[in-house]
């Protein structure tokens, strides 16, 4: 496994996250940079910089890693758009608008890891755009290129989520309808009611020492982590079981206090230093 050098202090928890999930499948696969470059179309020093941190990698990067690893992109896509969300708030910059610097195709001419990026995630050498995802980004001809990312549980959660109305058909007045406004689902929330046991501590949602509780997953062993978070000074906002972006980056943030795997996943190991 590559020993990589720490990733620069300023980054956002999210995008931590990315760039730990991005050198995982990396390290796995046992492919040298060099070997990546080749299977993917990317250059060495482009790889350098996205798994360095030092520039945001794009969605057509993360696929083309995905896939040349074989493994499944779609919740590395959705990390991905959050943590584009937070590179891109953290800096400033608008959402859009980063054109394509075409001087050099993909795998570029062994170029040196010293070539500078942008600012704002774009590797020079690749002309490639941050965003290729929900914020776009423009040719060189300045032409807008569109995002085709389509994630089928989220369109679906999303319409659901946001249903304001049902049609209900009433047979006894022909063919009249009504529409009524749709139940509202008021979010659920947890106490944390802290007591220690055996040298623990608990929060009274949960028990587990070691369940494996990720991004996404919602229920009282997310409140338990929410409320142990909070404890350990991490706020993962709400205490609602629903582990969101807050949840996430108050995990890596207790990871990276604790000199643990910075992966944003809770397992056992993350679960014993936030019950010790």
């Amino acid at each position: 496994m590559a020993r990589w050098k720490p990733l620069p202090e300023e980054l956002d928890p999210l995008v931590v996250q990315l760039v730990a999930e991005l050198r995982k499948l990396k390290d796995d696969s046992g492919l040298s940079l060099n070997q990546l470059a080749k299977k993917t179309g990317f250059s060495a020093s482009s790889w350098e910089r996205y798994l360095g941190g030092r520039a945001f990698a794009p969605e057509s990067v993360v696929r083309a890693l995905a896939t040349a690893v074989g493994a499944d992109d779609t919740n590395l896509l959705v990390l991905h758009q959050t943590a584009q969300q937070a590179w891109v708030a953290s800096r400033g910059l608008p959402a859009v608008q980063v054109e394509v610097d075409s001087s050099e195709d993909e795998l570029g001419s062994a170029a040196s890891s010293d070539e500078a990026d942008d600012g704002v995630g774009r590797a020079v050498d690749d002309g490639d755009v941050i965003g290729g995802g929900s914020f776009g980004g423009r040719s060189s001809a300045g032409r807008r290129i569109p995002s085709f990312r389509t994630i089928g549980a989220l369109l679906a959660s999303a319409l659901v989520g946001s249903a304001l109305t049902v049609l209900v058909i009433q047979p006894w007045q022909g063919t009249k309808t009504v529409l009524r406004p749709a139940a509202k689902t008021a979010p659920q929330h947890y106490d944390c009611r802290f007591t220690q046991t055996g040298g623990k501590w608990y929060a009274g949602n949960s028990t587990t020492n070691k369940a494996a509780v990720t991004y996404g997953m919602s229920g009282p062993d997310v409140a338990e982590l929410q409320c142990l978070l909070q404890r350990a000074g991490h706020s993962p906002g709400d205490i609602d079981g629903t582990f969101g972006p807050k949840t996430l980056r108050a995990v890596i943030q207790e990871q990276n206090a604790a000199n643990i795997d910075l992966d944003g996943q809770v397992g056992s190991q993350t679960w014993g230093k936030l019950r010790g």
